[in-house]
Protein backbone atom coordinates (compact mmCIF):
# COMPACT_ATOMS: atom_id res chain seq x y z
CA UNK A 1 0.00 0.00 0.00
CA UNK A 2 1.45 3.56 -0.99
CA UNK A 3 1.82 5.64 1.94
CA UNK A 4 2.86 8.81 0.47
CA UNK A 5 2.65 10.51 3.52
CA UNK A 6 3.98 8.62 5.69
CA UNK A 7 7.54 10.19 6.13
CA UNK A 8 9.48 7.31 8.08
CA UNK A 9 12.63 9.60 9.59
CA UNK A 10 9.28 11.30 11.74
CA UNK A 11 9.20 9.14 14.71
CA UNK A 12 6.38 11.32 16.44
CA UNK A 13 3.73 10.75 14.07
CA UNK A 14 2.89 11.18 10.19
CA UNK A 15 0.48 12.91 7.97
CA UNK A 16 -3.16 11.64 7.59
CA UNK A 17 -3.87 10.10 4.01
CA UNK A 18 -7.67 11.25 3.38
CA UNK A 19 -9.63 13.40 5.22
CA UNK A 20 -13.69 13.32 5.59
CA UNK A 21 -14.54 16.94 4.94
CA UNK A 22 -17.80 16.87 5.73
CA UNK A 23 -20.64 18.22 5.45
CA UNK A 24 -21.51 18.86 9.07
CA UNK A 25 -25.02 17.11 9.90
CA UNK A 26 -24.92 14.67 6.76
CA UNK A 27 -23.63 11.59 8.86
CA UNK A 28 -19.90 11.99 9.01
CA UNK A 29 -19.97 10.68 12.95
CA UNK A 30 -21.49 7.38 11.48
CA UNK A 31 -19.44 7.29 8.67
CA UNK A 32 -16.30 8.19 11.12
CA UNK A 33 -17.68 5.14 13.36
CA UNK A 34 -17.83 2.76 10.56
CA UNK A 35 -13.69 3.57 9.08
CA UNK A 36 -12.78 3.62 12.66
CA UNK A 37 -13.86 -0.24 12.90
CA UNK A 38 -11.80 -1.40 9.27
CA UNK A 39 -8.32 -2.88 10.72
CA UNK A 40 -6.70 -1.37 7.83
CA UNK A 41 -7.93 2.26 8.47
CA UNK A 42 -6.65 4.43 11.52
CA UNK A 43 -9.07 7.55 12.14
CA UNK A 44 -7.72 9.96 14.93
CA UNK A 45 -9.03 9.68 18.62
CA UNK A 46 -10.03 13.06 18.36
CA UNK A 47 -12.59 12.71 15.51
CA UNK A 48 -12.52 16.49 14.59
CA UNK A 49 -9.19 17.88 14.86
CA UNK A 50 -10.35 21.45 12.84
CA UNK A 51 -6.32 22.03 12.70
CA UNK A 52 -6.63 23.69 9.19
CA UNK A 53 -9.97 25.61 9.90
CA UNK A 54 -9.46 26.80 13.75
CA UNK A 55 -6.59 29.39 14.06
CA UNK A 56 -5.96 28.39 18.15
CA UNK A 57 -5.67 24.81 16.74
CA UNK A 58 -3.98 25.14 13.98
CA UNK A 59 -1.20 27.32 16.08
CA UNK A 60 0.16 23.84 18.02
CA UNK A 61 1.83 23.53 14.70
CA UNK A 62 2.21 20.58 12.46
CA UNK A 63 3.94 18.34 15.20
CA UNK A 64 1.40 18.06 16.95
CA UNK A 65 -1.02 17.21 13.90
CA UNK A 66 0.96 14.22 13.56
CA UNK A 67 1.30 13.38 16.22
CA UNK A 68 -2.72 12.54 16.17
CA UNK A 69 -1.70 9.39 14.01
CA UNK A 70 1.31 8.61 15.51
CA UNK A 71 -0.06 5.27 16.54
CA UNK A 72 -1.24 3.93 13.67
CA UNK A 73 0.33 0.73 12.34
CA UNK A 74 2.99 0.84 9.28
CA UNK A 75 0.08 -1.03 6.88
CA UNK A 76 -2.61 1.37 7.76
CA UNK A 77 -4.58 4.25 5.90
CA UNK A 78 -4.98 7.23 8.15
CA UNK A 79 -7.47 9.59 8.37
CA UNK A 80 -9.58 12.43 10.45
CA UNK A 81 -13.14 13.75 10.22
CA UNK A 82 -13.22 17.74 10.58
CA UNK A 83 -16.38 19.32 8.86
CA UNK A 84 -15.37 22.51 9.37
CA UNK A 85 -13.18 22.07 6.63
CA UNK A 86 -15.94 22.83 4.15
CA UNK A 87 -17.40 25.59 6.37
CA UNK A 88 -16.42 28.74 4.25
CA UNK A 89 -16.22 31.70 4.80
CA UNK A 90 -16.77 31.08 8.59
CA UNK A 91 -13.34 29.44 9.50
CA UNK A 92 -9.85 29.68 8.29
CA UNK A 93 -9.44 29.06 4.28
CA UNK A 94 -9.11 25.16 5.29
CA UNK A 95 -8.11 24.00 1.64
CA UNK A 96 -5.18 26.19 1.15
CA UNK A 97 -3.72 25.10 4.34
CA UNK A 98 -4.39 21.78 4.07
CA UNK A 99 -2.40 22.06 0.17
CA UNK A 100 0.37 23.98 2.04
CA UNK A 101 0.64 20.55 4.77
CA UNK A 102 -0.26 17.50 3.00
CA UNK A 103 0.97 15.97 -0.05
CA UNK A 104 -1.69 14.35 -2.18
CA UNK A 105 -4.67 14.10 0.09
CA UNK A 106 -7.46 11.78 -0.65
CA UNK A 107 -11.07 14.07 0.52
CA UNK A 108 -14.70 12.22 1.32
CA UNK A 109 -17.19 14.43 1.32
CA UNK A 110 -20.71 13.20 2.09
CA UNK A 111 -23.92 15.54 1.35
CA UNK A 112 -27.66 15.90 2.20
CA UNK A 113 -30.87 17.28 1.39
CA UNK A 114 -29.63 21.65 1.81
CA UNK A 115 -32.70 22.14 3.75
CA UNK A 116 -32.94 19.31 5.95
CA UNK A 117 -29.06 19.90 6.79
CA UNK A 118 -29.34 23.63 7.27
CA UNK A 119 -32.28 22.42 10.01
CA UNK A 120 -30.37 19.49 11.30
CA UNK A 121 -27.65 22.32 12.07
CA UNK A 122 -29.43 24.67 14.02
CA UNK A 123 -31.24 21.53 15.78
CA UNK A 124 -27.31 20.65 17.33
CA UNK A 125 -26.71 24.84 18.08
CA UNK A 126 -29.40 24.42 19.97
CA UNK A 127 -28.44 21.44 22.03
CA UNK A 128 -27.65 22.94 25.33
CA UNK A 129 -31.20 25.16 25.07
CA UNK A 130 -33.60 26.30 22.71
CA UNK A 131 -33.22 29.77 22.47
CA UNK A 132 -34.48 30.72 19.28
CA UNK A 133 -36.49 29.53 16.38
CA UNK A 134 -35.09 28.18 13.00
CA UNK A 135 -36.36 31.31 11.14
CA UNK A 136 -34.29 33.54 13.65
CA UNK A 137 -31.23 31.28 13.38
CA UNK A 138 -31.35 32.27 9.51
CA UNK A 139 -31.85 35.73 9.97
CA UNK A 140 -28.88 35.93 12.79
CA UNK A 141 -26.09 33.60 10.74
CA UNK A 142 -25.22 32.72 7.71
CA UNK A 143 -23.70 29.36 8.38
CA UNK A 144 -26.76 27.44 7.67
CA UNK A 145 -26.91 28.19 4.43
CA UNK A 146 -23.08 28.57 3.47
CA UNK A 147 -22.57 24.77 4.67
CA UNK A 148 -25.24 23.99 2.46
CA UNK A 149 -23.74 25.44 -0.51
CA UNK A 150 -22.01 22.00 -1.46
CA UNK A 151 -20.61 23.48 -4.95
CA UNK A 152 -18.93 26.85 -3.48
CA UNK A 153 -17.18 24.45 -0.82
CA UNK A 154 -15.88 21.95 -3.10
CA UNK A 155 -14.83 24.99 -5.83
CA UNK A 156 -12.22 26.20 -2.85
CA UNK A 157 -10.64 22.26 -2.51
CA UNK A 158 -10.64 22.49 -6.18
CA UNK A 159 -8.07 25.82 -6.50
CA UNK A 160 -5.71 23.35 -4.94
CA UNK A 161 -7.13 19.47 -5.52
CA UNK A 162 -7.77 17.68 -8.92
CA UNK A 163 -11.09 16.43 -9.08
CA UNK A 164 -9.72 12.82 -8.87
CA UNK A 165 -8.82 13.33 -5.44
CA UNK A 166 -12.04 13.40 -4.14
CA UNK A 167 -15.21 10.95 -3.39
CA UNK A 168 -18.59 12.54 -3.10
CA UNK A 169 -21.17 10.55 -1.32
CA UNK A 170 -24.76 11.24 -0.35
CA UNK A 171 -26.68 10.68 3.34
CA UNK A 172 -29.57 9.04 1.87
CA UNK A 173 -27.27 6.26 0.88
CA UNK A 174 -25.42 5.92 4.12
CA UNK A 175 -28.61 5.41 6.07
CA UNK A 176 -30.80 3.04 3.40
CA UNK A 177 -27.87 1.17 1.73
CA UNK A 178 -24.57 1.54 4.17
CA UNK A 179 -22.79 -1.56 2.48
CA UNK A 180 -22.55 0.12 -0.59
CA UNK A 181 -21.42 3.17 0.75
CA UNK A 182 -18.37 1.61 2.76
CA UNK A 183 -17.31 -0.71 -0.30
CA UNK A 184 -17.15 2.80 -2.54
CA UNK A 185 -14.97 4.12 0.29
CA UNK A 186 -13.11 0.92 0.55
CA UNK A 187 -12.13 1.03 -3.31
CA UNK A 188 -11.30 4.67 -3.09
CA UNK A 189 -8.95 4.34 -0.13
CA UNK A 190 -7.46 0.67 -1.48
CA UNK A 191 -8.04 -0.90 1.11
CA UNK A 192 -9.89 -4.54 2.00
CA UNK A 193 -13.28 -4.55 0.98
CA UNK A 194 -15.18 -6.63 3.67
CA UNK A 195 -17.95 -6.25 6.38
CA UNK A 196 -16.84 -4.11 8.92
CA UNK A 197 -20.08 -3.23 9.71
CA UNK A 198 -20.50 -3.73 13.42
CA UNK A 199 -23.71 -4.16 14.72
CA UNK A 200 -22.69 -2.67 17.97
CA UNK A 201 -22.31 0.67 15.61
CA UNK A 202 -25.45 2.92 16.22
CA UNK A 203 -26.41 5.97 14.39
CA UNK A 204 -24.84 9.33 15.91
CA UNK A 205 -25.97 12.31 16.01
CA UNK A 206 -29.43 11.06 14.83
CA UNK A 207 -31.20 14.44 15.98
CA UNK A 208 -30.84 17.66 17.98
CA UNK A 209 -32.73 15.42 21.11
CA UNK A 210 -30.57 13.07 20.97
CA UNK A 211 -27.50 15.38 21.42
CA UNK A 212 -29.38 17.73 23.59
CA UNK A 213 -29.51 14.73 26.36
CA UNK A 214 -26.26 13.75 25.83
CA UNK A 215 -24.69 17.07 26.48
CA UNK A 216 -27.46 17.56 29.48
CA UNK A 217 -26.97 14.61 31.10
CA UNK A 218 -22.57 14.58 30.97
CA UNK A 219 -22.92 18.36 32.41
CA UNK A 220 -24.84 17.21 35.70
CA UNK A 221 -22.95 14.14 35.99
CA UNK A 222 -19.41 16.37 35.62
CA UNK A 223 -20.88 18.38 38.49
CA UNK A 224 -20.28 15.50 40.72
CA UNK A 225 -16.42 15.44 42.70
CA UNK A 226 -13.75 12.99 41.09
CA UNK A 227 -16.83 12.04 38.38
CA UNK A 228 -15.69 14.42 36.25
CA UNK A 229 -12.33 13.07 35.60
CA UNK A 230 -13.45 9.72 35.64
CA UNK A 231 -15.91 10.43 32.26
CA UNK A 232 -12.97 11.98 30.78
CA UNK A 233 -10.64 8.92 30.94
CA UNK A 234 -13.05 6.37 30.39
CA UNK A 235 -13.11 4.99 27.05
CA UNK A 236 -15.66 5.65 24.05
CA UNK A 237 -16.92 2.57 24.12
CA UNK A 238 -17.67 2.98 27.82
CA UNK A 239 -19.18 6.39 27.65
CA UNK A 240 -21.64 4.91 24.85
CA UNK A 241 -23.06 2.30 27.15
CA UNK A 242 -23.08 4.34 30.08
CA UNK A 243 -24.95 7.14 27.65
CA UNK A 244 -27.66 4.12 26.54
CA UNK A 245 -28.10 3.45 30.31
CA UNK A 246 -28.79 7.12 31.21
CA UNK A 247 -30.70 7.91 28.21
CA UNK A 248 -33.68 5.37 29.12
CA UNK A 249 -33.42 6.16 32.87
CA UNK A 250 -35.73 8.62 34.50
CA UNK A 251 -33.32 11.93 34.27
CA UNK A 252 -32.70 11.32 30.16
CA UNK A 253 -36.58 11.02 29.83
CA UNK A 254 -37.03 14.29 31.99
CA UNK A 255 -34.23 16.07 29.80
CA UNK A 256 -35.34 14.81 26.91
CA UNK A 257 -38.82 16.62 27.67
CA UNK A 258 -37.36 19.90 28.52
CA UNK A 259 -36.24 20.02 24.69
CA UNK A 260 -38.86 22.00 22.51
CA UNK A 261 -37.20 22.47 19.01
CA UNK A 262 -39.65 24.62 16.94
CA UNK A 263 -40.38 22.50 13.14
CA UNK A 264 -39.55 24.61 10.58
CA UNK A 265 -42.18 26.73 9.05
CA UNK A 266 -43.08 25.44 5.25
CA UNK A 267 -42.62 29.26 4.12
CA UNK A 268 -39.49 28.65 5.27
CA UNK A 269 -38.72 25.34 3.58
CA UNK A 270 -40.15 27.10 -0.03
CA UNK A 271 -37.72 30.30 0.33
CA UNK A 272 -34.86 28.00 1.15
CA UNK A 273 -35.49 25.21 -1.54
CA UNK A 274 -35.21 28.57 -3.58
CA UNK A 275 -31.86 29.42 -2.53
CA UNK A 276 -30.58 26.47 -3.28
CA UNK A 277 -31.74 25.75 -6.21
CA UNK A 278 -29.09 27.03 -8.68
CA UNK A 279 -26.35 26.20 -6.28
CA UNK A 280 -27.80 22.55 -6.67
CA UNK A 281 -27.91 22.22 -10.51
CA UNK A 282 -24.37 23.63 -10.86
CA UNK A 283 -23.69 20.73 -8.10
CA UNK A 284 -25.74 18.39 -10.58
CA UNK A 285 -23.72 19.26 -13.73
CA UNK A 286 -20.33 19.31 -11.78
CA UNK A 287 -21.85 14.92 -10.54
CA UNK A 288 -23.42 14.31 -13.17
CA UNK A 289 -26.20 12.72 -11.48
CA UNK A 290 -29.79 13.99 -10.75
CA UNK A 291 -30.76 16.07 -7.63
CA UNK A 292 -34.74 16.01 -8.20
CA UNK A 293 -34.84 14.82 -4.52
CA UNK A 294 -33.62 18.21 -3.46
CA UNK A 295 -36.32 19.94 -4.90
CA UNK A 296 -38.86 19.29 -1.83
Amino acid sequence: MNKTNHDKSEKKGRLPDFMLIGSAKSGTSTLYEYLYKHPEIFMSEIKEPEFFSRQEVYDRGILWYKSLFAEAGENQVCGEASTTYTRWPHTLDAPEKIAQAVRDPKFIYIMRHPVDRAYSHYGHHMRLGVTMTFEQALERDDIYADCSMYMKQIERFLRFFPAECFLFLFYDELRQTPRNLLEKIYRFLNVQQGDFISDGIVRRNIGGAETFIRSKTTMRLKKIPLLSSIIDCMPRKTKDAVFEILKNSFIGRRVKSQYKLQPMLPETRKKLLDLFEEPNRKLEKFLGVSLDRWRV
